[in-house]
């Protein structure tokens, strides 16, 4: 059975955080379009699914297979997008407690997260919402 981290705190709670590095206070990267690219990496010894998925359907999954490192692009138009980034860091035994992720959009750092699965889970996860301005 796998143990999750109780989001709410109960039993001491998630505690990822995900702190956004290359925005503004309002929570909005800008970046240059219409190619995008966003990077992906973890150099943590959990394992690591980030996902990150704007309003208008694209969504962008790793890993992919190829590693530590994935960087995938796209077309986006020239608009504001609404953003969700989700985090989830998995110990299983197998490789180690530790993440050390990093979300970039267009070389810019969107945001990092860093730290351990908290001891008694199996999981610490987080999400968080954001802006991205393509021009």
């Amino acid at each position: 059975m796998v143990r999750l981290a109780d989001p709410r705190g109960a039993d001491g709670g998630c505690t990822m955080e995900i702190k956004f590095v290359d925005v503004n206070k309002n929570r909005v990267l800008t970046t240059k379009g219409p190619q995008v690219d966003f990077e992906f990496e973890d150099k943590g010894q959990a394992n690591v699914v980030m996902t990150l998925s704007l309003d208008d359907g694209t969504q962008f999954s790793y890993p992919t297979g190829g590693g530590k490192k994935s960087v995938q692009g796209t077309t986006l138009a020239p608009r504001v997008y609404l953003g969700a980034l989700t985090i989830v860091a998995m110990e299983l035994k197998t490789f180690g407690k530790t993440f050390k992720s990093q979300v970039k959009i267009g070389g810019k750092v969107l945001a990092t997260a860093s730290g351990s699965v908290p001891a008694g889970a199996d999981t610490d996860q987080s999400t968080e919402v954001f802006q991205l301005r393509v021009q």
